[in-house]
């Protein structure tokens, strides 16, 4: 019979690998959540569009968003879209 001795460093070698695992996923969780959805400076340093006329978009309801507290989100398909349909030929 093969016995092997498992130690307290080999423990804590253990449990810091299983942590950042964990934190890659929730790394992860987050990039795949940023990547769906802008905020408002996302499109103001993406795209170069002011809060006022972010503000100005969404009252002529060509800018759809969602507004959960003072946050207001932006879906980027709705983005991609919205760009996709005023493309130029040009």
């Amino acid at each position: 019979m093969n016995v092997e001795l498992v130690t307290k460093d080999d423990l804590r070698s253990l449990e810091s690998n299983l942590l950042n695992k964990v934190e890659q996923l929730i790394k992860g969780k987050a990039s795949e959540y940023q990547r769906r959805w802008y905020k408002t400076k996302d499109l103001e340093e993406l795209f170069g569009i002011s809060k006022g006329k972010q503000q100005d978009l969404r009252n002529k309801n060509v800018l759809p968003f969602t507004k959960i507290g003072v946050t207001i989100y932006y879906s980027v398909e709705d983005i991609e879209r919205i760009l996709e349909d005023n493309k130029s030929a040009i």
